[in-house]
């Protein structure tokens, strides 16, 4: 496998990842993301701050840049001995990290799960259905985004196995589950606590 190849890609999809439309959005609302909320430069933190509808076109936004990033990778031949699948492994990977550690944010993001889901839709739509429909019943039975994202994560080693996904995507689902649950982890002490922030009326 040629990693200059893999590490070309990846830093390609790490400068897309850092363009996050929390933040985009937010600034074409005369708000500065990080400093309102949560400080978080997630959906979630828009929903709360500026309200639904900025919130969706945030989601959508870091939805759709992984999931179109990793779409045109997947219509590339081989490059350097390496297949398209593990070049868009290689963008996916890329793009997590600069959504969660963005460069042009001094490294402050969001926590991954918009652009995961948009990722893993492109590279295993199976796995993807099943991940986004348990988030769907998971916030819609507790009102907490945090639980519907673990439960999210969680889902995506177990799926990408069951339908028999390549070793380097089930290796790959593994990883975004590590890198959530990780995201998160400031969120999991508020519910061990009963402090974690709920959305009414869902």
């Amino acid at each position: 496998m040629n990693l200059n190849v893999m590490l070309v890609f990846a830093l390609v999809g790490y400068l897309i990842g850092s363009v996050l439309f929390a933040r985009v959005v937010s600034h074409f609302c005369g708000i500065d993301i990080s400093k309102v909320g949560s400080g978080n430069s997630g959906a979630t933190n828009v929903v709360r701050t500026i309200g639904k509808k900025a919130g969706i076109l945030a989601f959508l936004g870091d939805f759709f840049k992984s999931f179109a990033a990793v779409a045109l990778v997947l219509r590339l031949q081989p490059i350097g001995g390496v297949s398209s699948a593990d070049l868009a492994i290689a963008m996916m990977l890329g793009v997590v990290f600069g959504h969660d550690f963005p460069i042009f944010f001094k490294f402050k993001g969001g926590k991954g799960v918009s652009v995961t889901m948009g990722g893993i839709s492109a590279l295993m739509p199976g796995t993807a259905i099943i991940g986004i429909l348990l988030w769907l019943v998971i916030f819609h039975a507790t009102g907490f985004v945090s639980a519907a994202s673990l439960f999210f994560a969680i889902s995506l080693p177990i799926t990408s196995f069951a339908f028999g996904c390549s070793m380097h995507s089930v290796a790959l689902a593994i990883f975004m589950s590590v890198i959530i649950f990780w995201c998160h982890r400031s969120n999991i002490r508020r519910l061990w606590n009963g402090s974690e922030y709920r959305f009414e009326g869902k």
